[in-house]
Parts: structure tokens; C-alpha cells; sequence
């Protein structure tokens, strides 16, 4: 999926998008790495560093796994 979003990314910095190229880029990288907020009240009282954790996938030799840290 990465690489199917970079080179979606890529024809369109060729194109001359360059914003729907860092658009496309973006994407294939939160498959990787992403933020989540684990307090589910932060609309109402804003995003605190202490609430976020990072997310991301690891592949073993078959599968992807989901590794919290």
C-alpha cells in the first residue's frame, strides 16, 4: 500500500501537483507511524503531549503487526 501511495505521489510531482504529491507521500508514510491521542475527551480540553502515543507497524515474516509504544 506504501508504494502504491509514493508512486501515486511521484506521477503526481511529475504532473506538476506537488501538494497532492506531499498529500500522497504523507499517506505512505502514516502506514508506518502514526499519533493517536488516548484521552477521548481531547476536542474539549485540547491535545496534551502526555496524552499521545505513537503507533506503528512492524512486518514480520508474514504478517504486520501492530506494536504500541
Amino acid at each position: 500500500m506504501a508504494q502504491e501511495m509514493k508512486n501515486k505521489g511521484n506521477d503526481s510531482l511529475n504532473c506538476g501537483d506537488a501538494m497532492d504529491a506531499n498529500h500522497c507521500y504523507e499517506q505512505a508514510l502514516a502506514v508506518f507511524k502514526w499519533a493517536e491521542n488516548t484521552d477521548p475527551d481531547w476536542k474539549k480540553k485540547g491535545i496534551k503531549d502526555a496524552d499521545l502515543s505513537e503507533s506503528s507497524y512492524e512486518m514480520d515474516t508474514i504478517f504486520s503487526e501492530k506494536v504500541r509504544r
